[in-house]
């Protein structure tokens, strides 16, 4: 490709002294038209997805300047510095995707007729590409970063905006305290409470009671204060089956 786009330059400079190479010129333009629309095909596939790297890049620079992120990735400098030397060359693409946001149809058939003549997207789109598979570990690095920062801010929204909601306290040996605990998918739900110390309990009543809601709001607390605090998940597979926390009750099904 890159023979093709430097034997475009040439009759194009030798048009101006001998018009004969304006035909080898055409000739060119017609070859390498073919393989820039057929790369329209693997375009397409990145033109979204390459800018938004870069906004993702653009991101955790703005959140890593933040002093209390700085701890959770002391290499993420180095990654964000890597990524940061193929932005010129990603930047194609992002004006690619403006340009077919914003219907500039007059400048675009222009660029278009430039890059077909200079095959620039074959050769800017693979080189990107190869670039950005040496670098998937920084990639990954960044998009760890700004994900475990979203995490942490969805459970700061969750505990901000349920009242109900407390810090747990885990204690030594079996057993579960609670204190007017409440279901957590069900809209103003009745508060229970129950203490369970080294016994097992046996609930009992009517079908359709409330007997399985109250065991899954059980379960399903157990897996908010395990999964959220950031303890070991063993202890949720431990104390119930996920399974039977979130299938539907026998009954339910049947009513349904």
């Amino acid at each position: 490709m890159k023979l093709l786009s430097f034997i475009s330059l040439v009759p194009l400079i030798l048009s101006f002294i001998n018009p004969l190479f304006f035909i080898i010129l055409l000739v060119v333009f017609c070859v390498n038209c073919v393989i820039h629309f057929w790369n329209k095909n693997n375009l397409f596939q990145y033109v979204s997805s390459i800018p938004q790297l870069l906004n993702l890049n653009k991101v955790a620079t703005s959140l890593y300047s933040i002093p209390l992120f700085k701890d959770l990735n002391i290499k993420l400098p180095t990654s964000i510095k890597l990524i940061n030397q193929v932005k010129s060359r990603m930047s194609l693409f992002q004006h690619e995707a403006k340009l077919q946001g914003d219907f500039q149809i007059i400048f675009w058939f222009l660029f278009e007729i430039f890059k077909t003549l200079f095959l620039i997207e074959p050769l800017f789109l693979f080189g990107v590409l190869r670039r950005l598979d040496t670098k998937r570990e920084d990639i990954e690095n960044v998009f760890e970063f700004v994900g475990h920062i979203d995490m942490l801010i969805s459970i700061a929204s969750l505990r901000a905006g349920i009242d109900s909601s407390c810090k747990p306290t885990v204690i030594s040996g079996n057993g579960i305290i609670a204190h007017k605990m409440r279901h957590a998918l069900i809209y103003d739900c009745t508060p229970n409470s129950i203490t369970i110390t080294d016994k097992s309990v046996l609930l009992t009543g009517s079908n359709m009671s409330g007997k399985t809601s109250f065991i899954r709001a059980v379960g399903l607390n157990v897996i908010r204060v395990l999964d959220i605090n950031d303890y070991p998940k063993e202890i949720v597979n431990e104390a119930m089956a996920i399974s039977r926390v979130l299938d539907k009750v026998y009954y339910v099904a049947k009513v349904e």
